[in-house]
């Protein structure tokens, strides 16, 4: 099956660290079919319409734990089609992304209507720990929790575990991400809830690097009930300033066949500045264009200056971005929408967030525990159970760093937790 992986994702990646993820950045790709239905639903066949919103922009290669910044001057608040659309970002104290709002232009009223909604925590040393998503319910005017994904970490590896409320939290995809020592993002499998704790595996991303930390190559694979069946794969090629990316899919009888390419300009930070894609044309055997998109960088301002979300990975400051597509009737690439990226001033330090929702990590734990909670809801009691509901651990604290696990042997075990105003409850798994 044809499917298109990285150019989407390039698309609205703005780096070249992005490419090679169909599922990473697909969320902002799901916009385009409000503009462009026909195009887009037929080459953008990625994601299925039931995963959740986190399913196609979680971390995509080179983005992980990377960005930190403690004192940036700028922020960017929101990126936005004029009168179409708009995301808007808050950050929390130490410049992880900690919410992401969409909304859609309301023309009758002239005014934003919310749309799409995603509340992050994270863990200390600033990896993800927890994601729910919420959509606007107009007739009650409110937000309703329908997803939530788990995030575990052990080394190098992760494991996003997505749930679906209907009405209980129900497991229904997995995503487990291998890093090497650079965090260049490795190997990434996807799985889908078969029941009874059973995941069967859907499909398998494998990259490679060249020696400058550049992705060189990537493999996609099917399981068949089986085994893992090559699928989709792309292969990067640099000269000085220039890449390019050509796409093959396998199809029987002939193991390869060129389906796209992508030429990309750089400058000399590695930031790209244009990019086109082509569709490959069997019958008449040469490349035909399809779309391009143009970068606006301010070079005023670099990564140290600009507190940004985690999926965006530039050098500088992007301004704007331009899309266009392939018109025959005019022989050339005609414009179709424009980014804007809004950024607003800040102080010498991020403002500090208020946490909305309680996360106890590292989970799995060795050893102890955090919890992230509102300061409204302490002090708080912290129960631990094993799995035949017995206690085997009762605390009240103020503290949320470092809280010690004692002897409790390895193994699965519940947490509840009791604040001021609420109630809390989870998994968790000590090692």
């Amino acid at each position: 099956m044809k499917k298109t992986c990285t150019i989407l994702a390039l698309l609205l990646v703005f780096a070249l660290n992005a490419f090679g993820n169909e599922k990473s950045n697909a969320r902002r790709i799901i916009r385009e079919t409000r503009m462009n239905p026909e195009d887009f639903s037929n080459r953008h066949h990625g994601i299925a319409p039931d995963r959740p919103r986190t399913t196609n922009l979680v971390m995509h290669p080179l983005t992980v734990n990377k960005n930190k910044n403690t004192s940036p001057v700028k922020m960017l608040e929101y990126i936005y089609v004029e009168e179409e659309w708009r995301d808007l970002f808050a950050y929390d104290g130490h410049g992880n992304t900690a919410e992401i709002i969409e909304q859609d232009w309301n023309t009758a009223e002239q005014a934003w209507d919310n749309y799409h909604k995603e509340v992050w925590s994270w863990d200390a040393e600033g990896w993800p720990a927890l994601c729910l998503e919420y959509v606007w319910d107009f007739h009650e005017q409110g937000w309703v929790n329908e997803w939530k994904t788990e995030v575990e970490r052990d080394g190098l590896t992760m494991v996003f575990t997505f749930y679906h409320l209907n009405p209980e939290w129900v497991p229904t995809y997995q995503q487990t991400m291998i890093f090497n020592e650079d965090l260049n993002m490795i190997e990434e499998t996807w799985y889908v809830f078969g029941g009874a704790e059973d995941w069967i595996p859907e499909d398998k991303y494998v990259y490679d690097y060249d020696e400058q930390g550049r992705l060189e190559f990537v493999l996609e694979l099917i399981w068949d009930g089986n085994e893992w069946m090559e699928d989709w794969k792309e292969e990067y090629y640099y000269d000085g300033n220039q890449m390019t990316m050509f796409a093959y899919y396998y199809e029987e009888p002939h193991p390869w066949v060129k389906v796209e390419k992508m030429d990309a300009l750089m400058d000399d930070y590695g930031d790209m500045v244009e990019a086109t894609v082509y569709d490959w044309v069997e019958q008449e055997e040469e490349w035909e264009p399809w779309a391009r998109q143009i970068n606006t960088i301010n070079y005023d301002y670099t990564i140290d200056d600009l507190l940004m979300p985690y999926w965006l990975e530039v050098n500088h400051m992007i301004s704007l971005v331009e899309f266009l597509f392939w018109n025959e009737g005019e022989d050339d690439f005609v414009s179709d929408f424009v980014l804007n990226f809004h950024y607003t001033d800040l102080e010498t330090t991020v403002p500090e967030a208020e946490a909305t929702e309680i996360v106890v990590f590292p989970n799995p734990a060795r050893g102890f525990v955090s919890i992230t909670i509102p300061e409204a809801e302490k002090p708080y009691h912290f129960y631990i159970y094993d799995v035949q509901g017995r206690t085997v651990m009762s605390k009240q604290l103020t503290s949320t760093k470092n809280i010690p696990l004692g002897d409790i042997p390895a193994g699965i075990y519940f947490y509840r937790i009791h604040s001021r105003n609420n109630q809390y409850a989870g998994k968790l798994l000590i090692r």
